[in-house]
């Protein structure tokens, strides 16, 4: 049960926030967004254990007061095997939560958006 930090890269117009070895009962470290973004998009790989499900929550203030966020459609983002789903709202405050992991999980998640000038 670790808190795996944030690792924030701008690579020309795009941010990628990434955490790595994500495993079962760790706590991922909220990023901060301070620029205007869009086309944002969670992608999610490595081993699901149990019946393992990474959410992404945000929020105004503080990562404190979690929200879940949505997909274009409407439907909270919680995927439950390797894959992704575009992110409809950026946050201030974002970040992916696991739950459900079981002895063995081990998954690295990545968040990347374009930044708006």
């Amino acid at each position: 049960m670790a808190i795996i930090p944030v690792t924030p890269v701008r690579k020309g117009n795009w941010l990628h926030f990434s955490w790595e070895t994500v495993t079962n009962g760790d706590t991922c470290a909220p990023l901060y967004l301070n620029h205007n973004v869009s086309d944002m998009f969670m992608e999610v790989s490595g081993t699901f254990t149990g019946p393992t499900l990474i959410t992404l929550n945000g929020g105004v203030t503080t990562a404190s007061q979690p929200t879940a966020l949505v997909d274009p459609a409407g439907t909270a983002i919680s995927l439950g095997a390797a894959g992704g789903s575009a992110i409809r709202d950026a946050w201030p405050y974002m970040s992916p939560v696991e739950t459900g992991g079981t002895a063995g999980m081990d998954v690295d998640i990545e968040i990347r958006m374009k930044i708006v000038k």
